[in-house]
């Protein structure tokens, strides 16, 4: 159960919908999708489109992060974004140094 819990978080809300059960007069508002289908695939009830969609929902994960790691790395080719990085670590050591010696607490706010 716990992969299942992990699947989940990993996809964020693209997990999260709203859901009318078939034949149902109701909708289940933050219904957990992934988890449902999953735990389903292990009690062997589990409709084609159950694995369509969990199919999907994956796949837009995967497009999701990847996008992230794009992102990332054109960040890292940066050089302003390495000078603001700079500029923030010098301008945070002072704070560092006294969290260290014990003067200030970490819960102090930095410079962002």
């Amino acid at each position: 159960m716990m992969s299942v819990d992990k699947a989940q978080r990993e996809v964020k809300g693209l997990g999260i919908t709203q859901f009318i059960p078939p034949g149902g007069r109701f909708i289940i508002n933050n219904y957990v999708v992934l988890s449902s289908i999953l735990t389903s695939f292990k009690n062997e009830r589990f409709r084609q489109s159950d694995l369509s969609e969990a199919d999907t929902i994956l796949l837009r994960a995967i497009g999701n992060n990847q996008n992230a790691i794009d992102e990332l790395k054109k960040q890292l080719n940066n050089p302003l974004f390495w000078l603001h990085q700079g500029i923030r670590w010098v301008l945070n050591l002072p704070i560092y140094i006294l969290e260290w010696i014990g003067i200030l607490s970490k819960n102090k706010s930095e410079f962002r």
